[in-house]
């Protein structure tokens, strides 16, 4: 639902030709991938951590699919700040 939200105020930045919320939008947007990829590698190490057959593995194993769909939403927003860099640069 989070990214839906974003999805609409990009898009509402777009329309609007607010450069300034593009830029605060889009570093946001690089400063949340970087978060994130930073609680990926401690649930990684977590994960990595417990012995095989541990009843917390399937729960370590869930945080980590999570945060992988997380940052996989966050690249695909990512990715609509670059597409419109390069609709500008082909005008």
């Amino acid at each position: 639902m989070e990214i839906l939200e974003l999805r609409e105020e990009l898009a509402a930045a777009k329309a609007a030709g607010d450069r300034a919320m593009l830029g605060r939008l889009e570093r946001g947007a690089r400063e949340r991938e970087r978060a994130e990829l930073d609680v990926l590698r401690l649930e990684f190490a977590e994960l990595e951590g417990l012995p095989t057959g541990s009843p917390e593995r399937p729960e370590r194993l869930q945080a980590v699919v999570d945060l992988v769909i997380r940052l996989r939403y966050l690249a695909r927003y990512r990715e609509a700040f670059a597409d419109d860099d390069a609709e500008e640069g082909a005008a």
